[in-house]
């Protein structure tokens, strides 16, 4: 290999060049902005030890003799020849000179910093500057790195010579938080000028957190420039992320509006031992906040039997069941008292059947989570039967998938029926005339009986919501490429599906909307809110509905997952405040027939949308990918449905919990355990079943318990946590770190943005409802803002103009029914509950994902 190689040539091994210049090498085959020049390999620099007798290794010698001898050598002729002539090439008018070492940059290590760079070198100074970076290995401070990491002394380097740039700004990108270790925002700092003297340390840099699903730059005014230029810089480091498959941190400089790349190098630590995954991406619809004990304590039973069932459908032996019981029984952890995912065992669990990999990139699609690492499983997680064919293995797997895919419906079909007639078994003569161990009873039969018998059925719809919608998402990307039409938002609009069972409440709301409009006495009764009376004088066809809807659906709540909100069982007003509301949502009248339009947008334009979308792709495909695409499309809406419907006997269970956890709560409370019954949600049901039979070692601590419990929960619900991070096992999102995230950001944006999800513009009032129980202030028309909303919302969005969410994605409970009534709607926006104003005009774009705010854009119309 020659001694020196153009960057922009064929990219060679690090141990070749040095780490640095390999990368940049690689960026220059990807066509990446990168400055020219050239780079001296690692044998440059051994011949020029040779030329000179150096030997890095003679003991005799101290490290600043070595250093001087390096100094004062002489280059060898062909080699000073190869130099000049790279010199001749270029002719830049200053130059970059800079160390590249094979110890630089790695996965487990960066050394940077250790080595000497110079900027601004002239033609004829590069040669005594490529001597001071080799000399540099020798330093204090290589040495003390060195020694303080046990890394082998005196790696071979590499020297870039590269055209010195004359930047208006320069700085650093990370696409992972080096310090806090979440992924939700890349961060970038920078400085006017060149970057030395953010590394020096000189200034103090401006400083940006940007969204990784929006990418959105927002910068004052005035630095439209450098606005275009970071936001090209975003869509830059994601690209190299994806390359790399691994978070990246990357230097660059930036004139005018056009960026260029100065280095990248890995974060290092990502293979550090025991690294967990964790996200609440998708969880955090259900779970929004702080969640108590008690709550806690049983979304993590479900889940251990949800695990469970799923690896056993596909497959997966008891035996080795067994051998990984850590895998399926710590599939969720708590931090900063939110409820997450442990991302690294449902990997784990992926990679025990033998297609883990496409059930890991199904299963990020599913969540909604792109993962920037290169997840390696552990050897315990090695399929089943690998000493058998592979063929045998996937067929195996084929079978039994499509056997649950035939028997789906008709399971979930017996997941519902089941749990109406458990429920009436298990209120038998009513919760309030139970006993405290009737009691705990009957939430046993609820978790080990009904619960470890028939969640296999929520593990079979979420498995076919991943493979069937996420796969049509996968495959309309990877299929249709064209300029005509949005793919990502024609692949929304085409998940829009018919006869949700989760939409049934809101009917039957409607109906009894438009019954009591044909009944003046009990309408009178309605508008005057005199609730009690009105029920007294139901009959016929209004009591038939009232009764139908308690029945069916009372057992929910707005927070239907959380078990602290009263349910609509318990707060008839909840359901009439709602009845009286749809009756001033055109078309609700008391002749007209029922509508899933949403504050008065037609019906023929929502269906439309869809169909339009399902045209779109099917134009741009052949015809046996259009056939596919059909038939995937008519699985995936069929898949939806039975999620949604499963989703609600879910709701329905955590009511029924709620009220057997009150009733166990009063009988605590009357034995002077408890204050109050609602403080049954501060312990976790192992310790309620302990306190129960008199197994709780100190039961007069509780008190204390109860409040030090209360008093984190407040403290906790004042920060914001990363959705994705990593962190050492053991370990726990800092609450200064939460703390600082959930105060970032700027405040006075004229507009925010964040992910379509179900298309139309629309402007309204916005109003903020983070608990529709205590606030329930939301109009028709209204701009429904809130962190996310769980299937207890459904009523609501009858009467919202928009949905604006901070958290979700396209397959959250959100995003489906704001599809299904027709009305935009968009996720991910950041902070939207505090940067937005109660009360203010805004204009929602459910195709973009921009929410324009009206002010500003009246201050701009007259401007």
């Amino acid at each position: 290999m020659s001694d020196v190689l153009p960057l922009a040539g064929a990219p060679a091994p690090a141990v070749q060049v040095g780490g640095k210049a390999a990368r940049l090498m690689e960026l220059h085959q990807l066509q990446l902005p990168v400055p020219d020049g050239f780079v001296l390999t690692v044998s440059a620099f051994e011949r020029y030890c040779q030329f000179n007798d150096i030997c890095l290794a003679d003991g005799s010698l101290a490290p600043e003799e070595k250093q001087a001898r390096i100094l004062k050598g002489t280059f060898p002729e062909d080699l000073y020849a190869a130099i000049q002539q790279g010199l001749q090439q270029y002719e830049f008018h200053r130059y970059a000179v800079r160390s590249s070492s094979v110890a630089e940059d790695g996965e487990d290590h960066s050394m940077a910093g250790q080595f000497e760079s110079y900027l601004n070198v002239t033609a004829h100074e590069v040669y005594a500057r490529i001597r001071s970076c080799w000399a540099s290995m020798l330093s204090q401070a290589v040495t003390a790195y060195v020694s303080q990491r046990s890394l082998s002394e005196h790696a071979p380097m590499g020297v870039i010579v590269q055209e010195q740039q004359h930047p208006d700004h320069a700085g650093v990108l990370f696409t992972m938080n080096p310090v806090t270790r979440d992924t939700d925002h890349l961060v970038i700092e920078w400085v006017e000028g060149l970057g030395d003297q953010l590394v020096n340390g000189e200034v103090t840099p401006a400083r940006l957190l940007v969204s990784r699903l929006t990418r959105r730059v927002a910068l004052p005014a005035g630095e439209e420039r450098l606005g275009q230029a970071l936001t090209q810089l975003v869509q830059l480091a994601l690209q190299i992320e994806q390359h790399y498959q691994q978070p990246v941190d990357i230097e660059w400089c930036a004139s005018g509006e056009y960026i260029t790349l100065l280095q990248v190098r890995p974060i290092t630590g990502m293979k550090e031992h025991d690294l967990v995954l964790w996200t609440n991406v998708n969880m955090v619809e259900n779970f929004p906040s702080v969640v108590s004990p008690l709550t806690w304590s049983l979304v993590d039973s479900f889940y251990q039997y949800y695990s469970y069932h799923m690896l056993r459908m596909l497959g997966v032996k008891e035996a080795q069941l067994e051998q990984a019981r850590a895998v399926y029984r710590h599939t969720t952890g708590i931090h900063a008292g939110r409820i997450y995912y442990q991302l690294s065992h449902w990997y784990e669990g992926a990679y025990m059947l033998p297609v883990g990999p496409m059930l890991k990139k199904l299963l990020d699609q599913f969540i909604g989570q792109y993962t920037p690492i290169q997840y390696e499983p552990t050897s315990a997680s090695a399929p089943a039967g690998r000493k058998r064919s592979s063929w045998l293995r996937y067929t195996s797997l084929s079978l039994r998938s499509m056997r649950l895919w035939l028997t789906g419906a008709r399971r979930v079909q017996e997941y519902e029926d089941a749990f109406y007639a458990q429920r009436a078994k298990w209120r038998g003569k009513g919760y309030d005339q139970q006993s405290l161990v009737q009691l705990l009873q009957t939430m046993d039969q609820v978790l080990h009986g009904f619960v470890k018998r028939y969640y296999d059925r929520p593990a079979i719809v979420d498995l076919f919501a991943a493979i069937f919608p996420g796969g049509l998402s996968l495959m309309i990307k990877k299929w249709v490429h064209t300029d005509e039409f949005r793919t990502d938002l024609a692949a929304v609009h085409v998940l829009q599906t018919d006869e949700l069972r989760s939409m049934e409440p809101t009917r039957l709301i409607e109906e009894q909307a438009r019954c009591l409009l044909r009944a003046p006495g009990l309408q009178k009764l309605l508008e005057q809110e005199r609730y009690d009376e009105l029920e007294q004088q139901l009959q016929g066809e209004s009591s038939a509905l009232f009764h139908r809807f308690l029945d069916q659906f009372g057992g929910r709540c707005y927070h239907d997952c959380t078990m602290v909100s009263p349910t609509f069982e318990e707060r008839h007003d909840l359901y009439w405040s709602l009845v009286r509301k749809y009756q001033t949502v055109a078309p609700v009248s008391a002749a007209a027939p029922v509508s899933a339009a949403a504050a008065g947008r037609p019906q023929e334009e929502h269906e439309d949308q869809a169909a339009r979308a399902i045209q779109q792709i099917s134009r741009a495909l052949s015809l046996p990918k259009r056939m596919l695409f059909r038939l995937m499309l008519r699985q995936a809406h069929k898949a939806i449905q039975m999620r949604e419907k499963s989703r609600l006997i879910r709701s329905l269970l955590f009511g029924e919990m709620r009220q057997i956890a009150l009733q166990i709560g009063s009988r605590l409370t009357e034995c002077h355990h408890l204050a109050q019954p609602e403080d049954v949600f501060e312990l976790r049901w192992d310790e309620i079943e302990a306190l129960g039979y008199g197994k709780f070692q100190f039961p007069e601590t509780i008190p204390s318990l109860v409040s030090l419990r209360k008093q984190a929960a407040m403290d906790n619900e004042q920060t914001e946590p990363p959705g994705f991070f990593m962190r050492a096992r053991g370990r726990y999102v800092e609450k200064d770190v939460a703390q600082g995230l959930s105060e970032s950001g700027m405040s006075s944006e004229s507009s925010l943005i964040g992910v379509p999800v179900s298309g139309g513009r629309v402007t309204g009032t916005v109003r903020i409802i983070l608990d529709p129980v205590q606030d329930q202030r939301l109009q028709p028309g209204d701009i429904l803002v809130t962190k996310s909303t769980d299937p207890g919302w459904t009523p609501l969005f009858r009467l919202a103009g928009a949905i604006v969410l901070e958290k979700g994605g396209m397959l959250s409970h959100g995003a489906i029914v704001a599809r299904e009534f027709g009305i935009p709607a968009i996720t991910a926006v950041e902070r939207a509950t505090t940067v937005l104003t109660d009360g203010e005009q805004v204009c929602v774009n459910g195709d973009t994902g921009e929410i324009e705010r009206q002010a500003w854009m009246e201050e701009a119309s007259v401007s």
